[in-house]
């Protein structure tokens, strides 16, 4: 785990999101899709492939969303990994009760991650991370990005924060066993 940099972006008016993931109906964007449309100073960044990018390339162009909204499809991860540091925060919608790894490439960068709750938070991997919990819906998304916007969490402490709890969980010189 190599030493994080949080000097980033912090005062750009513009705010970038970035969703990573495959495109499947447990890993939807739409309620990310119209949440973004509806807030200013905010762009997101869709990175991924599979059977629901052609449905949100229609909702793009349909709410004619194209210069801020970008459908990107698959990357190579070690492009990804590059490039997150590009970023504001990691915005994600999962219905799965998993710890996706995204969500610790995104850590790993440095990046605050905007999630909805459930059925993740329960997760003992969750439970000491600084998570911008959401509800799912698109109110709920809209509500804590535009918080995020003006600056109402301490996005360097949550990035800190979760950034040492993620390396202790991965320290490999710690017995969790005894």
């Amino acid at each position: 785990f190599k030493k994080i940099n949080l000097s980033k972006h912090s005062d750009k008016k513009q705010k970038e999101l970035i969703f990573v993931g495959r495109l499947i109906k447990g890993k939807s964007v739409l309620n990310i899709i119209y949440a973004v449309s509806q807030i200013n100073n905010i762009s997101l960044t869709i990175i991924g492939d599979g059977p629901e990018k052609k449905k949100i390339e229609r909702l793009i162009l349909y709410k004619n969303l194209q210069n801020k909204i970008k459908l990107e499809g698959f990357c190579n991860n070690s492009v990804i990994l590059k490039r997150l540091n590009n970023f504001d925060a990691f915005i994600a919608d999962h219905k799965f009760y998993e710890f996706p790894k995204t969500i610790l490439e995104a850590i790993k960068s440095g990046l605050p991650i905007i999630l909805n709750k459930k059925p993740s938070a329960d997760l003992y991997e969750f439970k000491k991370l600084n998570i911008i919990w959401t509800d799912g819906t698109v109110n709920s998304y809209k509500k804590e990005i535009q918080k995020f916007i003006n600056n109402n969490y301490d996005n360097k402490s949550i990035s800190k924060n979760n950034y040492y709890v993620i390396k202790s969980l991965l320290d490999t010189n710690i017995n969790y066993y005894d």
